[in-house]
């Protein structure tokens, strides 16, 4: 599965957008998003959680012009792959125009 989201900020800011957003997740979501762990290399990172019991794995680049985020889900959730998609989508979009603290 892939996802990509357009930006129009800096590099810099959609990467520390990116980062505040999995920080957030852990804080708002810790009931259905557990063992969420990330490791980030420059612009890049890997991110492993479990969703409602369900093991997610992937990767992120966060590019000049968008984000891309690159994941694995489980074969029995692929008769929902475009709903999981599109929330990620909008998840990644509301990260990215959210303000940072």
């Amino acid at each position: 599965m892939e996802v990509k989201v357009d930006h129009q900020f800096t590099q810099d800011v959609a990467l520390a957008k990116m980062r505040h957003f999995f920080e957030q997740m852990k804080q708002e979501h810790g009931d259905k998003v557990t063992d969420l762990k990330e490791e980030w290399n420059g612009n890049s990172g890997d991110y492993q959680c479990k969703f409602s019991g369900m093991q997610l794995s992937g990767h992120i680049d966060v590019n000049e012009h968008d984000v891309t985020l690159e994941g694995k889900i489980p074969f029995f959730a692929m008769p929902f792959k475009s709903v999981i998609e599109s929330t990620i989508r909008t998840a990644v979009t509301n990260a990215l125009n959210a303000e940072i603290s």
